[in-house]
């Protein structure tokens, strides 16, 4: 499950039960879609070059009265969020897909944080870390501290140790 809340009082986007598989024109995915802890609609990229479809379990229409709440209030929820890493605004469509984008990406992060301890400092990029070859530990965590100082933005493992219990 992959959680989008970026303000407190934000709108809350919940992904649930992702699938993941190739498209003959890309990557494709589909994954129920909850708002504000409702199960709102199923979400399907079918990798063919087409639009994202978005289902509303209130209907399971396409098209109608379900479904353009669903994207008036998706797309609202977009406006009130900074742009993107181009510049430009943010889209309710963009924010299903960074749905998927995010969990993979802390799926990738949780995997390698199971050998590594993971880390950013203020020099790294927005998707780069350093990685130390060793399983995380707090004691390790006050080496990495006391060595980086005030250039240690993140401990990616801390991120995930209240989820799991450890890393």
């Amino acid at each position: 499950m992959k959680v989008l809340d970026a303000q407190p009082t934000a709108l809350r986007l919940e992904l649930r039960n992702l699938k993941i598989w190739n498209g003959m024109e890309g990557g494709a995915f589909q994954y129920t879609l909850y708002v504000d802890g409702k199960r709102a609609a199923e979400v399907t990229e079918e990798g063919v070059g087409g639009e994202l479809e978005v289902r509303p379990f209130s209907s399971g229409i396409r098209h109608g009265k379900d479904y353009d709440a669903l994207i008036e209030k998706l797309d609202a929820y977009a406006k009130t969020l900074p742009p993107d890493a181009d510049g430009d605004p943010q889209t309710w469509d963009g924010l299903l897909y960074r749905l998927v984008d995010d969990y993979e990406n802390d799926r990738r992060l949780r995997r390698k944080c199971r050998t590594c301890t993971l880390f950013r400092t203020t020099d790294c990029g927005p998707d780069e870390f350093y990685a130390v070859k060793v399983p995380y530990t707090p004691a390790l965590a006050e080496r990495l501290r006391a060595k980086h100082g005030a250039k240690l933005t993140e401990i990616i493992n801390e991120r995930f140790l209240s989820v799991q219990g450890k890393a």
